[in-house]
């Protein structure tokens, strides 16, 4: 949360356009795992030998809570801005990879994923039924001053 806001104070101070905090664009609710390394995680809160999309398992968000999420943010921001602008998002690499999902209409169960590194750029573009990706970038960092 905290490399987000510090992403989204450059962008704001580059651009002028003041940012937005949107409870829906936060990252996965981890719940008794948040902070903790993933050998950690394993090892205290071992994964079910099944797990479905409906099961929330350490007070960590089920897949269906988590895209559901991520449908509300998409679809607030296509609808309710103008059609012919600019939105610039800044999350975390799990929820960006869910909207992603969300904006190609994959299902929720899918072997489908984005990569974004630590920093990743995605320019998305909406032409009437038409979702495409116009560029995407995997780098490093992302320093604006």
């Amino acid at each position: 949360m905290k490399r987000a806001k510090q992403t989204s104070a450059q962008l704001s101070a580059v651009t002028g356009v003041p940012v937005v905090f949107e409870e829906y664009l936060m990252e996965w609710k981890n719940g008794l795992i948040a902070g903790l390394t993933r050998e950690e995680a394993a090892k205290q809160y071992p994964s079910p030998e099944i797990k479905y999309p409906h099961t929330a398992i350490y007070e960590q968000e089920s897949m269906i809570e988590f895209r559901a999420r991520a449908e509300i943010a998409l679809s607030t921001i296509i609808n309710e801005n103008p059609t012919k602008g600019a939105i610039v998002i800044v999350s975390h690499g799990g929820l960006i990879n869910m909207l992603l999902r969300s904006f190609f209409e994959l299902p929720i169960i899918t072997n489908i994923s984005f990569s974004t590194g630590d920093t990743g750029i995605h320019h998305l573009q909406i032409n009437g039924a038409e979702r495409r990706v116009v560029f995407a970038n995997r780098i490093s960092h992302l320093n604006l001053l």
